[in-house]
């Protein structure tokens, strides 16, 4: 004998919605807690098509049983149960709020605000955490339309203004969550935000300064990222910004600029303190998406004060094979904070003279980029060459009066593969009238290895005035064998 549930016909379910009898909503009432999800299912849409209060209360205390299907429906009716709710919450028992906050918080009945309020900032309330979360996933969503750009003033304004004043109250209720919800819901031209963030008079502004420094709420997060772009960002927001070292931070500044904006926030970055969240930022490299890599990529080299981060990133973008890594990978050479030759060359020499066998040494580092100078790809050569710009000739001459050899030997290594063509400048100053010249030029020759290609400017100098010249003059012969 067969126990399968037996479904009533049609005409039974247009009686139960029409009938005047209130027994009928006592009936469909049982029906929406039936394990059976398509008998719950017709309960429900029956008890919808009636207009007595009675059956919408019963659909709100049972609210725990509906599945996503139910819940559909629900929501496309959802302006029947505005008023419901907000009365429940008023008047009804502990176990009936509790399925009006539950009701609230799935349909985003945003007219119950100030009863949802009342119940967060009650710390001992039993509620409290329920309602902490229903606001907290009301300000979330109103927040998240009015930062992509569709924001609903009349809806959003309202939550703002019951928000703001529970925040005037913070000093009498101290709650953290209001303040989280309030970041949550908040725009970045909001006046209320822009007022307390520069107001330290403000009962709430401690609070608020302190969760954007703690709060790794995904909402408040994104909040404080969206400052980086913003060139009147208050100084202590900024302070926050750059000083918070989670990876999340750096991940949401990436994701919220726009294409038109990108440039200009890497810009920003530029000149603004390096962030801490990208510090660490290479181990999660492996999760993102290609895009989403290398607009990371290119937010350290624009921010980081570590040349070693920039170019282990350059470097490692260069050999994925792809037109746009290369493109990145050069544009961030482009973007650093390039050093100059006092900071780049002795770390060179440590490489040279194996004082540092770490292979991500700045000096290991640097050897690696000049090697892209002979690249056969041109945007890689071309970024060589301009991070490099100052390994040139006419430094190294500079530079060989004032530095002890080995650093200038170090440095010539990379100036003959920036400048591969010396000779007319180095005979332009073996010719020079001037005997320190004269010299320099001598030292420049022995340590870019090209005495040969200039052998016939140096027979002259044998017959130098100056001593120290002839005798240097004499070994770069003699090691040609003159």
């Amino acid at each position: 004998m067969s126990n399968a549930l037996t479904i009533p016909r049609s005409t039974t379910w247009e009686t139960l919605q029409k009938s005047r009898n209130l027994a009928a909503v006592t009936t469909l009432a049982t029906g929406l807690s039936s394990a059976n999800a398509e008998l719950r299912h017709l309960c429900l849409q029956s008890l919808l098509a009636r207009n007595e209060e009675s059956a919408r209360r019963e659909i709100v205390l049972n609210w725990k049983s509906y599945d996503e299907k139910d819940t559909s429906l629900l929501r496309s009716k959802r302006t029947q149960f505005g008023e419901l709710t907000k009365s429940l919450l008023t008047g009804g028992s502990l176990s009936e709020k509790k399925m009006a906050l539950a009701a609230i918080a799935t349909l985003d009945l945003h007219d119950a605000l100030e009863e949802i309020l009342e119940l967060v900032v009650d710390t001992n309330h039993a509620l409290c955490a329920q309602a902490t979360e229903c606001l907290t996933l009301m300000c979330v969503r109103w927040g998240a339309q009015a930062r992509s750009g569709k924001d609903v003033p009349t809806v959003r304004g309202r939550m703002l203004g019951c928000l703001s004043d529970q925040l005037a109250l913070f000093h009498l209720h101290g709650s953290q969550s209001l303040v989280d919800a309030w970041l949550s819901v908040v725009h970045w031209d909001d006046a209320r935000l822009r007022s307390l963030i520069r107001d330290s008079r403000q009962a709430a502004y401690r609070a608020v300064m302190n969760r954007l420094r703690e709060s790794d709420r995904p909402a408040v997060v994104q909040l404080l990222a969206g400052y980086v772009a913003r060139a009147t960002t208050p100084k202590n927001v900024i302070k926050i910004l750059v000083e918070r070292r989670d990876t999340a931070m750096a991940i949401e500044i990436a994701k919220l600029s726009e294409s038109h904006t990108w440039q200009a926030t890497l810009k920003r970055l530029r000149q603004l303190p390096p962030l801490a969240s990208l510090k660490a930022i290479e181990a999660d490299m492996s999760q993102m998406n290609v895009e989403l890599e290398y607009r990371l990529w290119l937010m350290v080299a624009a921010s980081s004060d570590d040349l070693r981060q920039v170019l282990r990133g350059a470097l490692r973008l260069s050999k994925l094979g792809t037109r746009d890594a290369r493109q990145t990978a050069a544009e961030m050479l482009r973007l650093c904070r390039r050093p100059g030759l006092d900071t780049l060359v002795p770390a060179i020499q440590a490489a040279e003279l194996e004082t540092d066998d770490n292979e991500f040494s700045l000096g290991i580092l640097t050897q690696h980029i000049a090697t892209w100078l002979a690249s056969p790809s041109q945007v890689l050569a071309k970024a060589a060459r301009e991070f490099l710009q100052d390994f040139t000739v006419d430094n190294l001459l500079d530079q060989v009066r004032h530095w002890p050899t080995q650093m200038a030997k170090a440095m010539a290594k990379i100036v003959v593969q920036v400048e591969p063509n010396v000779t007319e400048r180095l005979t332009r100053e073996l010719q020079s009238p001037a005997p320190r010249r004269r010299l320099a030029a001598l030292q420049a020759t022995q340590l870019l290895d090209c005495a040969d290609l200039v052998s016939q400017t140096l027979m002259p100098l044998l017959d130098d005035p100056r001593l120290e010249v002839r005798v240097r003059t004499i070994d770069l012969l003699g090691a040609l064998g003159h």
